[in-house]
């Protein structure tokens, strides 16, 4: 996170993590100058393709060509996601398919990526 002190950051407004990752900067004594904000994922990526400023996204997501990612090793970034169920609710086979695709899944150990 010191890395990125000083930075023009371009914030994802659909960010759900936006509030733990701006602590994270303070906490490592750092503070960023958010240039641009925006819903539009694509407009984000664009103007960090074109060198306006960098953002943090989700490991798996969808990225435009180009765009250099950089991992966030230190700290450590996670979250936890859950799947809850009603206890005594009839699932469609459906809803059957999917808890089975995700008690399946492999999941792997996730991490942010800094978009540069």
């Amino acid at each position: 996170m010191p890395e990125v002190n000083g930075e023009n950051y371009l914030l994802r407004l659909n960010c759900e993590y936006q509030n733990n990752i701006d602590d994270l900067i303070r906490q490592s004594g750092g503070d960023v100058n958010v240039c641009y904000q925006s819903e539009r994922e694509d407009w984000i990526q664009n103007m960090v393709a074109g060198g306006l400023g960098i953002c943090f996204i989700p490991e798996f997501s969808a990225v435009i060509p180009g765009l250099e990612l950089r991992p966030v090793i230190e700290p450590d970034v996670w979250r936890e996601i859950n799947l809850v169920i009603m206890s005594g609710r009839r699932m469609s086979p459906a809803l059957m398919s999917f808890i089975k695709a995700v008690r399946e899944y492999p999941w792997p150990a996730s991490r942010f990526d800094l978009a540069v």
